[in-house]
């Protein structure tokens, strides 16, 4: 078993470098070992922030353990107590050929430990490094089998959070089996990491999961891993690297990863395909589960179709236009959204019908300055009476949103004092194929923060524009219609996203 590298966690350290000791790394000076009863120490195998690890002999049964302990004893802190005994927990919890065994939990001179099965065939860190690179199938064969162990892992609720190479230890045979769950959290338990702390290994790291995203982490970033370490092993690098973790952490996050046949053409396309759709950047584009991923891999390795396809220049592009960025931050505005697109819808209805003459021109008028004041109340009841931003997305959001509002209804009324209150109504329908393009423009400029469909909202919104001059009388109602379209497609999505973050904290 190897011992939690919590300092190096969040280091950029080249993967061949990873801090994690090893079970096959020389045995250290055995200065100050506890005794610890029914176990002989015969060395150190390592240490981090979350424990030490020795190999040991377990005198009752004569057989070779790994045996992590709590590094500090009584003056550890609390949550690294708590940290450390739910890791101890959630690793008992688990029986499967590809998950390291915990056979015993006690405790010495109150420091709490527990026992493993011990491995000495390194890790496959050591593997990678001492190989470069492995043979394509040897890699797909590995990776379906630790998948096959996360599966087993997620089946209990269980996310491990902090799977890398290092943390695959393999037996004398070199069969892989997953350790180290000091990061592992279990569905509907408290989770010991605060919202918006980055936690995990930054090369490894899923985007949500690098973006702090907690709430959102869930099996989707331990697939997303196994895709990274798929990635590794095909070849000898992970797909994102930088000179410091900021950076690191950026790249995740925005850039698309390198397709691993540019690094090593004679990689299968298929086998490539799996790779990449583990390395998806929004969570329901990867595998559903670690379990599809290890089927698609047996697929690939008997010659079969896999599930994961080579995408074309029009599947980028869609992946492109879904990818997810600050609007996973306003879940909350879902039904903000909802009411916006009502009122939207029979303000501008309301105009439609104050320009066709079948209502009085001032009702038209009233109906869009009366929107704003519905607007703000909207915001006022679903924020609790607060109005102004309170987050960095949201004063971007306001910024921008508030930018196009202000343009709109400043250039409304600088046409009504411009052409007078009594002006034919036929007019104001001019207007609003300038307030079209300003949405346009408005989108454009969320789709890089927010979401990517933002893009062809605003491509929509041209066409719009370019449509109302074939029936001006109707412009109010295009528009009407299309903000409302939008909008609601925007609260559904917001919706989904408020249903997952709810499903990964759900009890199983």
């Amino acid at each position: 078993m190897t011992p939690s590298p919590d300092p190096a966690r969040t280091a950029v350290a080249p993967p061949n470098n990873d801090a994690t000791l090893l079970q096959s790394a020389a045995p250290a000076q055995l200065l100050g070992v506890p005794d610890v009863a029914g176990y002989d120490i015969v060395s150190e195998l390592g240490r981090g922030g979350m424990g030490v690890v020795y190999k040991a002999r377990q005198l009752s049964l004569n057989r070779t353990v790994a045996l992590k302990m709590l590094p500090g004893g009584t003056f550890a802190e609390s949550h690294e107590r708590t940290r450390f005994l739910a890791e101890a927990e959630l690793v008992a919890a688990v029986r499967h050929p590809h998950v390291v065994q915990v056979y015993e939990f006690g405790q010495c001179d109150a420091r709490p430990f527990f026992a493993m099965e011990y491995l000495g065939g390194g890790s496959l860190v050591e593997r990678i490094r001492t190989s470069g690179r492995l043979p394509p199938a040897d890699a797909a064969s590995l990776v379906e089998k630790i998948a096959n162990g996360v599966q087993s892992v997620h089946d209990l609720g269980i996310v491990h959070r902090d799977l890398k190479p290092a943390n695959v230890l393999l037996d004398d045979d070199g069969e892989p089996k997953v350790a180290d769950f000091g990061l592992a959290k279990r569905g509907g338990r408290a989770d010991l990491t605060r919202t918006g702390a980055v936690m995990g290994t930054p090369h490894y790291m899923a985007p949500e999961q690098a973006a702090g995203k907690t709430k959102f982490v869930g099996p989707a970033a331990d697939v997303y891993a196994l895709g990274v370490i798929l990635f590794e092993c095909l070849t000898g690098r992970p797909p994102f690297v930088a000179e410091d973790t900021v950076r690191l952490l950026v790249r995740v996050v925005e850039d698309d990863p390198p397709a691993v046949r540019k690094l090593v053409p004679t990689v299968h396309r298929d086998l490539e395909a799996i790779c990449m759709k583990c390395l998806q950047k929004e969570p329901h584009a990867r595998y559903a589960t670690a379990e599809d991923l290890a089927a698609d891999l047996r697929r690939f390795l008997n010659g079969e179709p896999v599930a994961a396809r080579s995408t074309g220049v029009f599947g980028k592009m869609v992946g492109a236009l879904d990818r997810s960025g600050k609007d996973a931050e306003f879940t909350s505005y879902a039904s903000v959204l909802f009411g916006f697109a009502v009122v939207t819808l029979l303000a501008d209805g309301l105009q439609t019908c104050s320009t066709l003459g079948h209502i009085s021109q001032w009702v038209g008028v009233g109906a869009q300055y009366t929107r704003l004041v519905l607007y703000a109340a909207i915001v006022g009841v679903a924020r609790r009476g607060e109005l102004l931003p309170r987050t960095a997305a949201e004063r971007q959001l306001w910024s921008i949103t508030c930018g196009y509002a202000v343009a709109c209804f400043g250039g409304s009324l600088s046409l009504r004092l411009s052409l007078g209150w009594g002006a034919d109504g036929s007019v104001e329908p001019v207007m609003y194929q300038l307030f079209a393009v300003l949405a346009a423009l408005t989108f454009f400029s969320l789709g890089s923060m927010f979401w990517g469909w933002c893009y062809g909202f605003g491509v929509l919104f041209l066409c719009v524009a370019a449509l109302m001059a074939a029936a001006m009388s109707y412009a109010p109602l295009m528009f009407g219609v299309t903000w409302a379209v939008i909008l609601t497609a925007f609260g559904l999505r917001l919706r989904r996203l408020a249903h997952d973050a709810a499903a990964l904290t759900r009890p199983t």
